[in-house]
């Protein structure tokens, strides 16, 4: 069903975004959804048939890990996940190979590969792990570089010297973070490079204040004969942290300083999808106008079965939402099956979606 008023639609969007800010625990504001949390890219010797699988159970970790406040370490020994992880391969939506440097002194094989979001909501919910939603905090880049005593920004020469636009953009996509737009990263006045370095979260502030961004995550980073040293600063909602790196090369450096950020903002962000053992994932599409998502609300919250809902994520045609039980998931599943209102999706494997009618 499509809304044909945009009046109308203007208005259903504005109401949910009010209402996402009241549901959710986390009152801010996300300006981004993320896209590519449910696919990897992992290194493999070869195309062989063990080096393949081995290389897609190593995929579907780091997605796990994208959408969730746990490492990929903690993921790996996960004990309720284990037998499930080493037949992880056979879960893979799609796959690809990609070669990288092939005419340099170390070529680089890549398999990049994707998992159905059902799959990874799954996985979590065995593994009793927190749920990470798509709705992440857009970020604006200050990636101060220090060369020789020299400062600069957005040098272009600089920038293509070492690769820094294409670091960001592979560290953001493997740890799940929105960035700013390029246009907008170019934009940030290099006028106060020194404040910037000297991380004057005043001078960030005032810099930064006409810009579109949810927070700003600064960097010094001194190019040093024996590598790489600096630290990243994050600024958000009158909030900082920080953390000092050094590494041996630039990618490494950045690596770890959205390594560091992504940990951070999962931790904070996170939803624990199994508190007390009674809260289950719920999809649920054909939702079209606020009246709709209205009837939604009331009709779950009614169930004599449902303690709670929390609003995790808007999609155009896809609501997901965490649902505390009083009881059981399987007699929440029997009540859903019974219900008029909502019909179980048979598309793919995504059982645990349904559609409002």
């Amino acid at each position: 069903m499509s809304i044909k008023q945009p009046v109308s639609a203007l208005f259903f969007s504005v109401k949910i975004i009010f209402m996402i800010i009241m549901l959710l625990a986390h009152a801010m504001t996300f300006a981004a959804t993320v896209d590519g949390l449910y696919s990897a890219k992992v290194e493999v010797p070869n195309r062989d048939k063990k080096h393949f699988e081995k290389g897609l159970r190593s995929a579907l970790i780091v997605v796990l890990a994208k959408n969730s406040s746990n490492s990929e370490a903690e993921i790996r020994v996960n004990p309720q996940m284990a037998a499930e992880l080493e037949r992880g391969h056979k879960y893979v939506e799609q796959f690809s190979y990609q070669s990288m440097d092939e005419d340099g002194d170390n070529p680089r094989l890549l398999l990049k590969a994707s998992f159905p979001e059902s799959v990874i909501n799954d996985f979590l919910q065995r593994g009793g792990l927190s749920l990470w939603p798509a709705n992440r905090p857009e970020t604006l880049l200050i990636p101060v570089m220090k060369i020789n005593g020299t400062l600069s920004l957005n040098n272009f020469q600089v920038r293509q010297q070492y690769n820094l636009d294409g670091l960001f953009k592979d560290a953001a996509y493997k740890y799940g973070l929105a960035l700013a737009p390029a246009k907008t990263q170019r934009s940030v006045p290099s006028k106060s490079l020194r404040a910037y370095w000297n991380w004057d979260v005043a001078s960030i502030n005032k810099a930064t204040a006409n810009l579109p961004h949810d927070a700003v995550f600064t960097g010094r980073i001194a190019i040093t004969s024996g590598g790489v040293r600096g630290g990243w600063m994050l600024t958000q909602g009158g909030k900082k942290y920080s953390v000092d790196i050094q590494a041996k090369s630039m990618a490494q450096f950045v690596d770890r300083g959205f390594a560091w950020l992504a940990k951070l903002w999962a931790k904070q962000y996170a939803v624990n999808l199994q508190l007390g053992g009674n809260e289950q994932l719920l999809m649920v599409k054909g939702v079209s106008s606020h009246k709709q998502f209205t009837q939604l609300m009331t009709y779950l919250n009614k169930l004599d079965i449902v303690d709670h809902v929390y609003m995790l994520q808007l999609e155009p045609d896809l609501l997901t939402m965490a649902v505390g039980l009083k009881a059981d998931a399987e007699q929440f599943e029997r009540t859903l099956k019974r219900s008029r209102h909502l019909k179980a999706s048979s598309a793919g494997d995504a059982s645990s979606i349904y559609i409002w009618q």
